[in-house]
């Protein structure tokens, strides 16, 4: 009796064992099936995020680094410490696109990772963290590389030191965060307290840069009165390679603009304010020398000789472009073409003389008959 007794637990045993088995090969099964079922659901949502990431980073420091630049001046004027609008508003226009995109692609990954639809040592988002991780680091890496170069290149230190703050300090913040997430074990817990100090840190870093570039961004009617203003310092250029070309033919100024309609390919539109539609002003004040007068809406003078606006600079018609607001004249002066050889010629002729007997080669001559040869083709177009 008791033989049969053993046996028959024996044999209960062995059906358990079986059964727990069975139940764990199903459950893999089910687990595979479930995430291949997922599989392009999760990749949408990695690369996304990953795309996010990078165009959210990068445009904090992008915002970051113009707020540098336009409150930190240099009077070096090296191009990498410029303030460009276009580039702030660039970082704004993307940083309130990627940003609430990223978070909320994050918060879907997290939840599919708490339910236990998105396995955490499943080998699909090993792979696409380390890629997150792997394109934001080369992102990064490059922009240290260019600030370096800058600070190396007789930017300020000053300006250097914030900025490698500023790109070290969001880096810090991506990688220890995938690592940690990475590496997490327990997705059960919703209220993660590290997860959720990531997520609330990030989220007030973004609006905290984003409500800081409204301060230094011109608002619309700025901008589109900038363009309004740059579109009559256009039309400007257009009348002074007219009067250019009238001059090289007749030796002398016209008396009006409407000559140049009748003696030139100028048309009537290129006389004209866009805003007001008044003709612009024209005064003869010398053999040589004339002004045009317009109405501008905004002032340019206040921007540190066009670091901080892009303004179109005029230099080939030879007048300054930086005006006030309201009513304003412009000096033009005509320099001919023979005064700009001798100009250049002068130019030479000075290069060559501090050349070292050493370095007066053949090459040398070569480059600077070059740069004359340019030089010359560029008059040539001015004064057509």
């Amino acid at each position: 009796m008791s033989e049969k007794k053993t046996k028959t637990r024996k044999t209960n045993t062995r059906t358990r064992s079986q059964k727990t088995t069975s139940l764990k090969e199903v459950s893999q099964v089910d687990e595979k099936s479930i995430l291949g079922n997922h599989t392009a659901k999760f990749t949408f949502f990695y690369l996304i995020s990953l795309i996010t990431l990078v165009a959210a980073s990068l445009s904090i420091c992008t915002i970051i680094f113009q707020i540098i630049n336009k409150t930190i001046i240099d009077i070096l004027d090296n191009w990498q410490g410029r303030y460009f609008p276009e580039a702030l508003k660039n970082g704004i226009s993307t940083l309130f696109i990627s940003a609430p995109i990223y978070f909320f692609i994050m918060s879907r990954i997290y939840k599919n990772l708490q339910s236990g639809l998105l396995d955490r040592n499943s080998q699909l988002r090993k792979w696409l963290t380390y890629l997150v991780l792997l394109i934001s680091g080369i992102a990064f890496f490059s922009w240290l590389i260019g600030i370096m170069n800058s600070f190396l290149d007789g930017e300020l230190t000053l300006k250097f030191i914030l900025k490698a703050i500023t790109a070290l300090g969001i880096a810090g913040l991506i990688f220890s965060f995938y690592f940690y997430d990475i590496k997490r074990d327990d997705f059960s817990n919703k209220e993660d307290k590290i997860t959720k100090f990531y997520f609330l840190f990030s989220i007030i870093l973004v609006i905290i840069v984003f409500v800081s570039s409204l301060f230094f961004v011109e608002s619309p009617r700025q901008a589109r009165n900038r363009r309004i203003d740059e579109k009559t310092l256009e039309r400007f250029t257009n009348i002074g390679y007219a009067i250019n070309d009238y001059y090289e033919k007749n030796k002398n100024l016209p008396f009006d603009l409407d000559v140049l309609i009748n003696n030139t390919n100028l048309d009537e539109k290129n006389l004209e304010n866009i805003s007001t539609k008044k003709r612009f002003d024209y005064h003869i004040l010398g053999k040589n020398k004339y002004e045009l007068c317009a109405d501008f809406l905004i002032s340019n003078k206040d921007d540190n000789l066009g670091k901080n606006i892009d303004y179109f600079i005029d230099t080939e018609t030879f007048f300054d472009e930086m005006h006030d607001v309201g009513y304003q004249c412009l000096d033009k002066k005509i320099i001919e073409r023979k005064i700009l050889e001798k100009e250049l010629d002068e130019q030479m002729t000075e290069s060559f003389r501090k050349l070292p007997e050493t370095q007066n080669s053949s090459e040398d001559i070569e480059d600077l008959l070059e740069i004359k040869e340019i030089s010359s083709g560029t008059e040539e177009l001015i004064l057509q």
